[in-house]
């Protein structure tokens, strides 16, 4: 679609995560290489492209082809500080 929703929706995600989850300094996400549409929501939602490599896919239909993409914990979710909800 490209209207950011799916980038909206995982920043969402990302900050109830760092409040569920103070001890989690990383969040790391698999792709299978050919879905680019969610490596863009990825990349909207500040991940990083960390990997290229083979995993074990989720649809047997699919290669073994991956992309890992990376979050790191933001300075305002530092385990004891209060976090927005």
């Amino acid at each position: 679609l490209g209207k950011g929703l799916g980038r909206a929706m995982i920043s969402s995600f990302m900050q109830m995560t760092w409040a569920d989850w103070p001890d989690a300094s990383v969040a790391i996400v698999p792709v299978h290489a050919a879905n680019t549409s969610s490596w863009r929501a990825l990349a909207g939602a500040d991940f990083a492209h960390s990997a290229t490599g083979e995993l074990t896919p989720d649809n047997p239909a699919d290669n073994r082809e991956h992309v890992v993409y990376t979050l790191a914990r933001p300075q305002a979710f530092n385990a004891g500080a209060s976090a927005p909800r």
